[in-house]
């Protein structure tokens, strides 16, 4: 083959991805819902930033430090369907489990989980009632978030890995074998086969409920969605499936792990805690006599100030 006609496939792909990258750049910097978060530009434009710093100075968790040092935070997100779940894990703290040891990331794991399916879904998964909140559900969560790390740096490799026609045989032959042979010989890597499945059950439930109601009944968020006038191809099952498994992740991953690191803190720091019960003494007067509202809460501002810096 002419070389000339190779440079100029060459060349021709670079300005195709220059002028993507560009109009990528552009898109995230102006029009991007996000666009509006406060930060630095070079942090909006391009994730290869958090890389660079974490390769060349390996102090990225600094940088975001002074990032939020900075800049203001955000106001924070209010769930009202959180209320009787909260109150059920609360009564199970306070009179069900003195003199015992609790996992935390067991309990605000089902706690979490119990919230995001009924939003979701419109399923009471009556997680926190289990014994133990429901530790094979933090087999779920676990395996994940260890391969955060694996997953952000090489997101974009795996993916092209695992839809190549030959790299998708292994992954077909993994998914043929009956859960419960997984379950017991790796239990980390069912896991992962368990979160489609999940989400695929789940998608098929709403539609089962959909299929028998003659008027609309449960708002959940999948039951919305499939009512709604989205083109067919939007609500195919696989698609469906995999957002739900992204809303079961996203609604359960990230909060478990900043509640157990915040409670931790807490619990760690006696200065910390014993201001915190004084800070929530007034509200929690009558407790579990009156049960405090929410917005109660959202005024007291030594938990606010917590919560924030857990966050932050």
């Amino acid at each position: 083959m002419d070389t000339s006609v190779l440079w100029v496939a060459a060349g021709f792909a670079c300005a195709i991805f220059i002028v993507y990258s560009a109009c990528l750049i552009i898109y995230r910097l102006y029009f991007s819902p996000l666009a509006q978060f406060p930060g630095p530009k070079l942090v909006a434009a391009t994730a290869w930033y958090e890389t660079f710093i974490d390769v060349t100075r390996n102090n990225f968790h600094e940088v975001l430090l002074d990032m939020h040092k900075k800049y203001e935070y955000f106001s924070k997100l209010y769930v009202p369907a959180g209320i009787r779940h909260t109150n059920s894990m609360v009564a199970r703290f306070g009179f069900g489990l003195e003199g015992s040891f609790v996992r935390l990331d067991q309990a605000y794991s089902a706690y979490l989980g119990d919230i995001t399916v009924e939003l979701t879904v419109g399923e009471s998964s009556q997680l926190l009632e289990e014994p133990d909140f429901a530790p094979e559900c933090i087999l779920l969560v676990n395996p994940v978030i260890r391969n955060f790390p694996l997953l952000g740096r090489y997101g974009i490799l795996i993916a092209t890995l695992m839809f190549h026609k030959e790299a998708t045989k292994p992954y077909r032959l993994l998914m043929t074998v009956p859960m419960s042979c997984m379950q017991w010989a790796f239990p980390r890597i069912a896991a992962f086969k368990m979160w489609p499945v999940l989400g695929r059950d789940k998608v098929n439930n709403v539609k089962s409920d959909l299929a028998k109601e003659s008027d609309p009944e449960k708002f959940s968020f999948f039951h919305t969605l499939l009512r709604s006038d989205l083109p067919e191809y939007e609500k195919h099952p696989s698609r469906l499936a995999a957002e739900a498994v992204g809303v079961f992740g996203g609604g359960t991953i990230n909060p478990t792990s900043a509640l157990a690191f915040i409670t931790f803190h807490i619990l760690a720091n006696a200065n910390m805690h014993r201001r915190l019960q004084e800070s929530l003494s007034d509200v929690m007067s009558q407790y579990p006599k009156t049960i405090p509202a929410w917005t109660e809460f959202e005024q007291v501002p030594y938990l606010a100030a917590c919560v924030k810096e857990g966050l932050r």
